[in-house]
């Protein structure tokens, strides 16, 4: 909105301060970074819909076939999670998932305790994530590094569990969930039940990622949704 001033007389001792070439150059510049700070915020506002993969809503009754593989799934992902309610519905959240190879040498820094025998045929991946479910935001910036460093592979964030039947041929029924920051997230033989958390059902798997629903892992509701992981390829 432009705002006409009335000009006014100037008295007749008054002194005229004439803008120098460098003065005009000082404006110019303040000018131009103006505009760039207000283009800058006005990206970090937008949301991101030019990052991740397109999401669409996977129906209720959708289950992953039980010949699907789920070898080599091991790696980075651009994770995109869309809540359907009822708190937060509609909105939309981007964040790094790394899942890593379990290991029946992995043991906890803070216990330690090992994996259980036999515990990486059901949990083959554990990792971790930046996105925050319960607000649907990025809870932190980090790289690869970083997160594994901060991760417990006996207790870790993120626990990616196989399940069916019969037990290693899963040709009646299969099915492949990742756990976030559940109470039984465990690898060393106990178990954790209820309580609060969330889990990712994967039902499609792609040449590039995966996707599902999610929802809450435990007693402790939560809102529900649907998500996408794509992997990064040469980016952690």
């Amino acid at each position: 909105m432009i705002v006409w001033a009335r000009s006014l007389p100037l008295a007749a001792d008054a002194h005229v301060v004439r803008p120098t070439h460098e003065h005009r150059l000082s404006h110019v510049a303040a000018s131009l970074i103006g505009i760039g700070l207000a283009g800058g915020l006005a990206g970090l506002l937008a949301l991101p819909s030019d990052h991740g993969a397109p999401c669409d809503a996977q129906p209720g009754e959708a289950k992953i076939a039980p010949t699907s593989g789920h070898t080599g799934l091991e790696g980075s992902y651009e994770l995109t999670v869309v809540s359907q309610g009822p708190q937060l519905a509609g909105k939309h959240a981007v964040g790094r998932l790394w899942l890593w190879q379990s290991s029946p040498a992995d043991s906890s820094p803070k216990t330690g305790k090992h994996a259980a025998p036999g515990d990486t045929v059901g949990h083959p991946y554990f990792g971790a994530t930046t996105l925050d479910f319960w607000e649907l935001t990025t809870r932190r910036q980090e790289d690869e590094a970083a997160a594994r460093a901060r991760v417990d592979p006996i207790y870790p964030q993120v626990l990616f569990s196989v399940r069916g039947w019969p037990p290693g041929e899963y040709t009646t029924w299969k099915e492949l969930t990742i756990w976030i920051e559940s109470i039984g997230n465990l690898r060393d033989g106990s178990m954790g039940l209820d309580g609060a958390g969330f889990v990712l059902d994967v039902v499609r798997l792609r040449e590039d990622g995966f996707d599902g629903r999610w929802g809450p892992a435990g007693i402790v509701q939560t809102d529900t949704g649907y998500f996408c992981a794509t992997r990064r390829k040469g980016r952690q």
